[in-house]
């Protein structure tokens, strides 16, 4: 990785974090968040504490914003506005967008339009999301190849019109408030798929109560192992499927949904990339078919 790219990176405002060799995200590297920095001397330091590894650039609100366009013709044809910013190149195909963060797009946060697949086909990277810096190298899954510029210039503010096409297409927004509509589960959704995207072991016990389903954890995610005196079948740490996915730890009780994301996050572990709700999915949310429904609020 040739650290001129990172420094002209930090100069441009867009923090950048180590990864591992060949890898194009900071899974495997805990505490990628707190080292991402667009400071020259720690850039410096770090460069030596890694030698060998790929880098990536990190979104942060109210600074960089990054647009992964994974389907550009998809994007294009409905009608996708496409600025002339900074611009990379990815090994499959697909391009990232370097924006200048502005008060409206901060106010959207992280958010997928999804494609025809049911995959997101552009990824609007408001905050803590990355994406392999120009420059790196990947080798850690086909096709191999580098990250590159391909429009040399300066980022540019994001368009007002191009942050409400994501509103108006996009999926997935982040909800602050803690207040979740009821959802139906997308009909393709394999919750075992889910938990091993994300590497969460299981004992194989569950069980159902009111109508919330509960997988028994071999460990907590957050403390790295089972709590004191939770042998199997205490249903000690589990992921629940009720409303909605919920986390319930009794090891661990101020710990919620939205902060097991976050330790995900941390944890480098990519976004899972299928659809788990019908309303995310655009060519079946209209027709709004039960799939499940739950008389009861997700259990956290």
């Amino acid at each position: 990785m040739d650290f001129q790219q990172l420094l002209e990176q930090a100069r441009r405002g867009v923090h950048q974090t180590p990864v591992l060799p060949g890898r194009r995200s900071p899974k495997g590297m805990p505490g990628w968040r707190e080292r991402a920095t667009t400071s020259i001397e720690k850039l410096k330091g770090l460069y030596k504490e890694y030698p060998n590894h790929n880098w990536c650039s990190v979104a942060r609100k109210g600074l960089v914003s990054i647009i992964d366009i994974d389907d550009l013709a998809f994007a294009k044809e409905n009608g996708m506005p496409i600025p002339r910013t900074l611009t990379v190149k990815s090994p499959s195909g697909g391009y990232h967008l370097y924006l200048y963060a502005t008060a409206k797009s901060d106010r959207l946060g992280n958010c997928d339009v999804l494609g025809p697949d049911g995959k997101p086909a552009v990824e609007f990277k408001s905050h803590n999301k990355t994406a392999a810096a120009p420059g790196t190298w990947r080798d850690d899954k086909e096709p191999y190849g580098w990250y590159r510029i391909v429009r040399d210039i300066e980022p540019v503010p994001i368009p007002d019109e191009l942050v409400d096409w994501l509103w108006e297409h996009g999926s997935k927004k982040n909800h602050k408030d803690g207040k979740f509509p009821k959802a139906q589960w997308h009909p393709t959704f394999d919750r075992y798929d889910w938990l091993e995207h994300y590497e969460l072991g299981l004992t194989g016990h569950e069980k159902n109560v009111g109508g919330v389903l509960y997988v028994e954890l071999h460990e907590c995610p957050f403390v790295g192992r089972a709590h004191t005196r939770a042998g199997e079948k205490s249903f000690c740490t589990c992921i629940t499927f009720g409303n909605r996915i919920g986390f319930s730890c009794l090891g661990c009780p101020d710990k919620h949904i939205e902060e097991l994301r976050e330790h995900f996050e941390e944890e480098g572990i990519e976004e899972y990339e299928y659809c788990i709700y019908l309303h995310e999915d655009p060519s079946l949310a209209a027709k709004r078919t039960p799939i499940f429904t739950f008389d009861v609020e997700e259990a956290r």
